[in-house]
């Protein structure tokens, strides 16, 4: 597995012994675990004191650029009760602490520099009582940081070791990990000298500890268990699965493509690649439809435009497929690029009407098996009259079912993006309705809506829930936007692909990156039953069906910026002086409910073997 991971090139040539063009270290450098961004150890959610003690031995390579990447930690960008011991930049040791009131503590030591390419033993204690923080280097005092020190409280931890919960694992340690332990107390200097360079481990006030001295570095052991202290051990697991059988009995399939603008930006072959796979596999997966759901360019240019309509070719004919716009596919309070690139000339055979001229707001209609199917693909800026407009259209094709798509509906813990104030989306993007508007003047009304699809909001997970309609019928809403992954992972092409039975109550949802071979995340992977009462939901209405074509809007959609960033949030790291918002929330709608992630409290022991 390590040869698939140049990061850990460095590593080795630091610390093996058989390379003869480096300085060689001691043999036992090569022992501890190592760690990668597609897989991390993880355990069980504990209630835990905040540590005062901090120590592990480390191996980090001495030309390592930018982070060195968390020891153990729970950041994941929410405002939650947690703690971060990691290697921050110039390899300096840094702690990082929500307590229980979510008061922020930040300490970087960056007079500390662990970028040695050898085992060195790093503590450090946080002195509650007199507002200090020390760091230890082989059991010498190398730096003091006089700071407020948190509460020493008691907090529900889920954490990873060699890592923590942001998106891709980005912040994964790029070292070797030999040993580590968190204490309840302060370590005087006596003992952390002698914890850096005895063997025997100090039981007196250890949270828990984990001994990894005897691994080879590039194996990956199914499970780390805690020595001393707590009985908790980290699991190891991996996002990307091999192994998801193809659904059995399934009629036919859609094919959700959430926010392709970051392999349309940085990876054009993967984006060409998920349109071949999308042809390729049309016949044998039975796809019947591709979903769009916006944002299908980064700066909205010339440039990107021409690299969709390349990769839809791949599609056109094949497949038939929805287009809608997203916040990034316009410019200033213009439309023009989408509407001189994504035009009915091209694209009009994928539609069965709209609500103007242009192809923002469309319909299509389509008989599948036992099924007919209405797909209403609205814009992003939600305006009341094309609201009304698909509402008209669904009245008068009360035998379809309904799938809606959109860009911007709710974040992934289920909230509204707001209109004003936090959120913001009227000023940022001029929106006329958000979700909630959204749900209230068109989703609930009608019992032949089965299910809303959106993008927008960056997530590792596809999240999902039920909403109860007007007329006592469920709702399915579900989020899925890749760009970040595509960031983290070097552009992934992932696919949602929805397998339905032959009466479109039973959905099997799985999740698929083209560019890899492989399936993301155990839990993108599920099955939904749809609430689907009957074939014909309402009493047809007897007046005459409104156009399919309304008079096209005179005025220019509302708008920002060209290269508008803000429906995007930033991946890069635990904040230096303050949390990321807490909009991304890990109270995520997985699986049909609300999941808490899998954690365990990383213990480990140093045991310094050079």
């Amino acid at each position: 597995m390590k040869n698939k991971f140049k990061v850990l090139i460095p590593i080795l040539l630091l610390c093996a012994l058989l390379i003869g063009t480096v300085p060689t270290v001691a043999a036992d450098t090569v022992k501890g675990v190592d760690f990668h961004p597609l897989g991390y150890y993880e355990g069980a959610a504990t209630r835990v004191k905040l540590p005062s003690t901090f120590e592990a031995t480390v191996c980090l390579p001495k030309n390592l650029s930018g982070r060195g990447g968390v020891i153990v930690g729970n950041y994941s960008g929410e405002k939650i009760p947690l703690f971060n011991f990691e290697i921050h930049n110039n390899g300096n040791p840094r702690i990082y602490i929500n307590d229980s009131e979510i008061n922020n503590y930040d300490v970087i030591f960056d007079k500390v520099n662990l970028l040695t390419g050898k085992p060195v033993h790093v503590a450090i204690t946080i002195d509650y009582e007199n507002n200090k923080w020390l760091c230890y280097v082989d059991g010498v005092l190398k730096q003091t940081v006089n700071k407020e020190a948190p509460a020493q409280s008691t907090i529900t931890a889920t954490l990873r070791l060699g890592g923590d919960f942001r998106s891709g694992n980005t912040q994964y340690f790029k070292g070797t990990l030999i040993d580590l332990a968190l204490y309840s107390d302060v370590r005087t200097v006596t003992e952390i000298a002698k914890d850096a360079t005895g063997s025997e481990i100090d039981k007196d006030n250890i949270i828990c500890a984990f001994d990894m001295s005897d691994n080879e570095v590039g194996k990956y052991p199914a499970a780390i268990s805690c020595i001393a202290g707590t009985r908790h051990k980290f699991k190891y697991f991996s996002d990307w699965l091999t192994d998801v059988p193809e659904p059995e009995n399934y009629a036919y399939s859609f094919a959700v493509l959430g926010d392709i603008q970051t392999l349309t930006h940085s990876y054009p072959d993967q984006l060409n690649g998920l349109y071949k796979w999308i042809r390729d596999n049309a016949e044998a997966k039975k796809i019947k439809f591709a979903i769009g759901l916006g944002d299908i360019t980064e700066k909205n240019v010339d440039k990107e435009y021409n690299l969709v309509i390349n990769a839809y070719k791949n599609i056109d004919g094949v497949v038939p497929f929805s287009i809608i716009r997203g916040n990034h596919d316009r410019s200033g309070k213009s439309s023009d690029l989408f509407d001189t690139y994504i035009t009915k000339a091209k694209y009009g055979d994928e539609i069965t009407g709209s609500y103007d001229a242009s192809m923002k707001d469309t319909y299509k209609i389509m008989q599948i098996g036992e099924v007919k199917y209405l797909f209403m693909n609205l814009d992003f800026l939600l305006r009341d009259e094309v609201l009304n407009w698909a509402n008209h259209i669904i009245i008068q094709n009360p035998d379809c079912r309904v799938i809606v798509s959109t860009h911007i509906y709710m974040s992934e813990s289920g909230s509204y993006y707001k209109m004003t104030g936090e959120g913001n989306i009227k000023s940022k993007y001029y929106c006329e309705n958000n979700g909630e508007g959204l749900w209230n003047k068109l989703l609930k009304k009608h019992e032949n809506i089965v299910m809303l699809i959106c993008g927008h909001n960056p997530t590792d997970n596809i999240y999902y829930r039920t909403k109860t309609g007007d007329h006592g019928n469920k709702v399915t809403e579900i989020l899925i936007d890749p760009q970040t992954t595509d960031k983290n992972h070097n552009g992934t092409g992932l696919v949602a692909m929805f397998y339905f039975s032959e009466d479109g109550r039973e959905v099997e949802v799985q999740y698929y990156s083209t560019a890899k071979d492989a399936f993301f995340k155990s839990n993108n992977q599920f099955k939904l039953k749809l609430d689907v009462r009957a074939d014909d939901y309402v009493t047809p209405v007897t007046t005459a069906a409104p156009e399919t074509t309304a008079a096209p809007d005179t005025t220019a959609a509302p708008d920002t910026t060209a290269a508008d960033t803000t429906g995007s949030f930033d991946t890069t790291g635990a904040p230096d002086t303050t949390p990321a918002p807490a909009e991304s929330g890990c109270g995520a709608l997985v699986g049909g409910g609300i999941v808490s992630v899998v954690a365990i409290l990383g213990c480990a022991w140093f045991s310094k073997r050079r």
